[in-house]
């Protein structure tokens, strides 16, 4: 009886056409069972993409908190661009300070020991013996003490040169009294030395105390 119900039917499945040898009944079972199989397939293939697409979503938001993390560290930043994008994360401006060239490693050294972020920017007027530096919003009391100390400093270096060269000038003028027509024309010449040498320490301590008072932060439109 079996044998007289069997026959040869042909099922078509996702564009391909299957040849079995079975009844209706025997034929409508492995179509489902071809569909559900297909089903299952299809299924683990979207686990797999899905599974995929979220580890590549999870190495991208490990990168981009490595990159946040590396943007607020303490030290130098290599570009503007990261400048930028600290200063709008803090919620303010940067601003550009004006080091001049003596104190800018200084300065750089200074920043880079106390934990400031800071970005060397590019000097635009050469030949006024000044650097910029940027310095993101959050940093810039800390900056201005550190510029203040260094300042404060040579100040003091050269108050007491212009001291020294006070009594070295006293005991040169007055060896020049006594001294005789040869060695009066030698003293001569060393007291006009150590008379320029010092009136550029002196001008120099009057530059320091105006750049004091004035600072060295200023505006990006400024800079």
């Amino acid at each position: 009886m079996a044998d007289e119900i069997a026959q040869v039917i042909q099922l078509e499945y996702q564009g391909m056409t299957l040849a079995i040898n079975g009844s209706l009944e025997v034929g409508k079972f492995i179509l489902q069972a071809l569909r559900a199989l297909g089903r299952t397939v299809g299924d683990v293939k979207n686990k797999h993409t899905t599974k995929q697409k979220t580890k590549e979503e999870e190495s991208k938001t490990q990168e981009e908190e490595k990159r946040v993390e590396q943007l607020e560290a303490p030290g130098e930043k290599t570009s503007f661009k990261e400048i930028m994008e600290l200063s709008q994360k803090q919620g303010g401006i940067f601003q550009t300070f004006y080091i001049p060239e003596k104190y800018y490693e200084e300065f750089i050294s200074l920043c880079q020991k106390n934990g400031l972020r800071y970005c060397k920017g590019v000097d635009f007027i050469a030949s006024d013996g000044k650097l910029p530096v940027f310095i993101p919003p959050h940093d810039v009391i800390m900056a201005e003490a550190v510029y203040k100390s260094i300042l404060e400093k040579s100040i003091k270096e050269n108050e007491a040169a212009v001291n020294g060269y006070d009594e070295l000038l006293k005991e040169t003028k007055e060896k020049c009294e006594t001294a005789s027509p040869e060695e009066k024309k030698d003293i001569e010449v060393l007291i006009e030395n150590l008379e320029q040498v010092k009136a550029e320490r002196e001008a120099n301590v009057k530059e320091t105390k105006e750049s004091l008072k004035h600072g060295a932060a200023m505006s990006f439109e400024d800079y």
